[in-house]
């Protein structure tokens, strides 16, 4: 059986919590002026970190939250490059993408925040300089992000999608976040490796990855 890896983005590939907080922050400063900031604290955004912006955006915005969202996307690259780090799970899928294996990144986020990601690390980071990822770029990996057809994660639509993309029997969901990395994996009927923010180096990760791959 052929799989596939499917990696998250955010808390695997890049730290982008921050980038997010301020990008919003921004835009909710131009739409509705400064006194609706002293409630949106760093604090307060961790509590709805990772969740559509749909589903918590309103309750703060009320009926601006889609020219908020629209703001925020314009102030998201430049908050990219100011708060945004690289994390070792893209050496990981550098590193697997170099031996080609089918890599996929499989997000929760908007498409065109993942491109935005994907843009700024193509700044920062040359692929040919990552181990033995030789004449490998972004390019090469499809994004399947939610749309008005596929649900987000959990539901197990996403990854089916990704695997069809790669032409792939099975897959290997990568994710920091435990509880719908387990069930979303669950639900796809594919194996899932629990990658959490705070991982030091990707090779314990690799070691996961081969075992699973046989």
């Amino acid at each position: 059986m052929r799989h596939g890896l499917l990696f998250d983005c955010d808390g695997v590939l890049v730290d982008t919590e921050r980038a997010n907080y301020f990008s919003y922050l921004a835009a909710l400063k131009t739409a509705l002026g400064e006194s609706v900031c002293s409630t949106f604290t760093p604090q307060a955004y961790s509590q709805v970190w990772g969740k559509p912006w749909r589903e918590w955006l309103p309750s703060l915005a009320f009926d601006a939250a889609d020219k908020v969202h629209r703001l925020k996307v314009n102030h998201y690259a430049d908050c990219l490059c100011r708060y945004a780090t690289i994390l070792p799970g893209l050496d990981a899928m550098a590193y697997w993408l170099s031996l080609g294996v089918p890599v996929a990144i499989v997000s929760n986020a908007s498409a065109s925040s993942i491109r935005s990601v994907v843009s700024w690390i193509a700044q920062q980071r040359n692929f040919t300089d990552i181990g033995h990822a030789c004449s490998v770029t972004l390019s090469n990996v499809p994004i399947i992000t939610p749309t008005g057809d596929i649900p987000p994660k959990p539901d197990p639509a996403i990854i089916w999608e990704a695997c069809a993309r790669l032409c792939v029997n099975s897959g290997i969901l990568i994710d920091d976040d435990w509880a719908i990395g387990m069930m979303t994996a669950k639900q796809a009927h594919i194996h899932f490796i629990h990658y959490p923010l705070d991982s030091q180096d990707c090779g314990a990760l690799n070691e996961q990855i081969e075992r699973l791959l046989g």
